[in-house]
């Protein structure tokens, strides 16, 4: 019979007591004083590492050119909508000055409020109504293609790194076309 417990990683150099030897990290990759002082500024510690980084440039070379311009348009648009719809806080006092979105006044008028939340509504029938399209011949995967694309598009717009890579490049897709986006440079 065999011993219980996890196979033990044969090829990896070990301390005399059997414990695998952690390799060291580089000093010269180590985040520098100045960006340490802006983490413990914003984020309230030095080793946070939630830095205020764009997912869509995180995402790099995994999208194209237009398929990054529409991401940012479709983000353009959200925040728009969010600002359009999120009610301002009253706060009374002194508080009123650290309370984040907190005004004394009124928030944007309502003639611009729903010019923004209609943009929005569009860009979420245009991205349906596309990946619906594109997946025209199987309808029985239709509807769900084009569910997934919109929320993988809506979670980026929002900030987040989307889960469904695929289904963010459809939706991308479907947003270039619809806002005719396509990036028309020759190439020589």
């Amino acid at each position: 019979m065999g011993k219980g417990g996890r196979p033990r990683k044969h090829m990896a150099e070990r301390h005399p007591c059997g414990k695998i030897i952690r390799k060291e990290i580089d000093e010269s990759v180590w985040p520098t004083a100045e960006v340490m002082e802006r983490r413990k500024r914003l984020l309230g510690s030095a080793s946070a590492r939630g830095e205020l980084e764009c997912p869509i440039t995180l995402l790099g070379s995994r999208i194209d050119a237009d398929q990054q311009h529409a991401a940012r348009k479709a983000k353009r648009i959200y925040e728009l909508f969010a600002m359009a719809s999120s009610l301002p806080r009253i706060v009374s006092g002194q508080l009123q000055d650290y309370v984040q979105g907190s005004c004394a006044g009124g928030g944007l008028p309502a003639d611009i409020a729903t010019e923004y939340v209609a943009a929005y509504n569009e860009l979420r029938r245009a991205v349906l109504r596309e990946v619906r399209w594109r997946f025209r011949f199987s309808p029985d995967r239709m509807g769900a293609a084009s569910r997934q694309s919109w929320r993988a598009v809506q979670e980026l717009a929002q900030g987040h790194m989307p889960r469904n890579l695929d289904a963010l490049r459809i939706g991308l897709d479907a947003v270039v076309d619809y806002y005719e986006l396509k990036d028309q440079r020759k190439v020589a």
